[in-house]
């Protein structure tokens, strides 16, 4: 998708607009993470499963068909939520099946498979675009995943806990509406502030109403249900808490230079399928780095020394992109990637074996899903802070190189629409163009640096447990007073 926002918003006349293809789907995953724990103990891990295959499947349809952007955008938000269900949901299934100790293996050899969809991803989706059409891209998938979910409904077998009250009455409903509505309002408010203006009622009146939701979900959580839907007493473990944290920045960071750099290479001329192979990378070492650390923590039992390094390479990517201009060499994205994505790979494991090695096994399926709320909530954010960032310095540089010139206000507003407007331009006009792109892109990698460090001191806060020695279930009452 990364390959595809500029084609696909370009396509409606909509670059301005570009954050809300990718922040419709994040706006529908950050609705669904909250709910998949809680629901699938109730219903079971295979029908959770085999339920939010088919919303996917929905949305995914609806992309493809789609005319016009409010249609894409339903869909997007539709295949969000399925898309949601599905990563938290496997992982709790992973949790259900496989000792601690052995995590780190199972995560490394999912980053393999991982890694290499990431690569083929990037220039599927860019070679799809270029040969017949961005709309291939969501339609190829559907049989596919129609196969998954026949699949996932006769072969995906967890026996969910027995229960004499029917799973219907178990149902945190307060809990699902508050934080449902906490989470579409603030994600949409926050958003259209960065597409359009921060004095506008689509922002004053979403903004202070999903605050309120959110603060009438927290009580409601801590003091009165009897089944939380997120066990949120848990912030008070020390690695729950900083993981929490960490989680946050780094997907404001992360997914922002997944969306950015795509949109760098292709204001350099860049087809979208050779934007995709720039990925290759950083896929690769994101694998790669995820098996060798997963190795390494089932050997030692350590990862807080790991986690120092893969703080090193994510900052080291993040801080090198800022030196990208129209003028840099061809190989840097390809490297800067790579780096980033070695970086994502040590984390993924470091971050995830400190957390779960803070609290019992029966634990683990509930803080892996306040884990993918709050990277969805930290993306959204991230997405929306960048694209404030970006379309205010784009706007400020633009109108400075297109000052005094005949149609130059014109010829701004074309710009910030159109991003493939550059190249028609007379080659004057164009580098000026470029370069206010560039530093527009400059901007929103500092603010990446900036959250990746911050995102760092975070999880250097987290202790060291060894694996192994985590705690079993009940003995998490003695962690929390400490």
């Amino acid at each position: 998708m990364a390959t595809l926002l500029g084609p696909i918003s370009t396509s409606f006349s909509a670059f301005s607009s570009l954050s809300w293809i990718a922040t419709t789907f994040l706006i529908g995953q950050s609705a669904a993470q909250p709910l998949t724990p809680h629901l699938t103990i109730l219903f079971g891990r295979r029908n959770g499963l085999t339920c939010v295959s088919l919303i996917f499947l929905l949305g995914t349809l609806i992309c493809g068909l789609s005319n016009s952007l409010w249609m894409l955008l339903a869909g997007r938000t539709i295949q969000g939520f399925g898309g949601g269900g599905l990563d938290s949901i496997v992982s709790f299934i992973e949790a259900d099946l496989v000792p601690l100790r052995n995590r780190g293996i199972t995560e490394g050899l999912s980053g393999i498979v991982f890694g290499v969809c990431l690569s083929l991803g990037g220039p599927f989706g860019g070679g799809i675009n270029d040969a017949i059409g961005w709309r291939w891209a969501f339609l190829i998938q559907v049989p596919m995943v129609l196969i998954c979910t026949v699949a996932t409904f006769f072969l995906v077998n967890i026996p969910r806990p027995q229960s004499h009250t029917s799973p219907w009455r178990r149902i945190d409903y307060i809990g699902m509406v508050t934080i449902l509505a906490a989470v579409v309002l603030i994600q949409l408010g926050l958003n259209s502030g960065s597409t359009s203006t921060w004095r506008s009622a689509t922002v004053y009146a979403p903004l202070p109403t999903g605050a309120a939701c959110l603060a009438a979900f927290t009580y409601w959580e801590l003091r009165f249900a009897s089944e939380p839907l997120l066990p949120l007493h848990l912030f008070k473990i020390r690695n729950v808490f900083f993981s929490s944290l960490y989680n946050f920045c780094w997907a404001c960071s992360y997914f922002s230079i997944q969306f950015y750099v795509p949109l760098y290479l292709q204001i350099q001329g860049l087809s979208t399928t050779s934007t995709g192979l720039r990925f290759v990378p950083q896929a690769c070492c994101a694998a790669a780095a995820l098996l060798a650390t997963g190795m390494l923590v089932k050997a030692t039992g350590k990862y807080w020394w790991l986690n120092v390094g893969a703080q090193v390479f994510n900052m080291l990517g993040a801080g090198l992109l800022v030196t990208l201009n129209p003028y840099s060499a061809s190989w840097k994205p390809f490297l800067f990637l790579a780096l980033s994505g070695t970086g994502f790979g040590i984390s993924w494991i470091t971050v995830l074996m400190g957390t779960l090695a803070a609290i019992s096994s029966n634990q683990q399926a509930e803080v892996q899903g306040m884990a993918y709320v709050v990277r969805g909530v930290g993306t959204t954010l991230g997405l929306t802070a960048s694209t404030s960032v970006f379309q205010s310095v784009l706007k400020t540089r633009l109108e400075v190189a297109f000052a005094g010139t005949a149609g130059g206000e014109r010829m701004v507003e074309f710009l910030r629409a159109d991003f493939t407007a550059l190249q028609p331009l007379e080659p004057g006009a164009r580098l000026l163009a470029q370069e206010a792109f560039e530093k527009a892109l400059s901007a929103v990698f500092y603010l990446c640096m900036a959250e990746f460090v911050v995102g760092a001191v975070c999880s250097f806060c987290m202790e060291e447990i060894k694996i192994g020695d985590e705690p079993e279930s009940g003995e998490e009452e003695t962690r929390e007073t400490e």
